[in-house]
């Protein structure tokens, strides 16, 4: 999981999460427990899930309260959801090349 401390906001009623100059709006369930637990104003840990990152077309269009510019570093291969992402460095962390 993907660990981002991100500004809990309110704005016209909407609570979204602020972080690199991206924000996120969300659904009224979480948006009342951040309410009800004082946090408008304060930095909250936002967790991302790698199998909860999309980037269908359709899926964009249902979420665009929640699309975000992101750059994304794999050391490594993985497969997604058969998604492929690009290998950027052949050289992990603590190998010699």
């Amino acid at each position: 999981m993907n660990m981002i401390d991100a500004e809990c906001t309110e704005d016209g009623g909407q609570v979204k999460l602020s972080f690199a100059g991206n924000y996120i709006t969300l659904n009224e369930k979480k948006a009342s427990a951040l309410k009800d637990k004082g946090y408008i104003g304060k930095t909250v840990t936002l967790g991302i899930r790698p199998e909860d990152l999309h980037d269908e077309e359709d899926y964009l269009a249902q979420h665009a309260q929640s699309v975000i510019s992101a750059e994304i570093r794999v050391y490594g291969i993985a497969l997604v959801r058969r998604h492929s992402f690009t290998l950027i460095s052949e050289t992990l962390p603590g190998q010699q090349e």
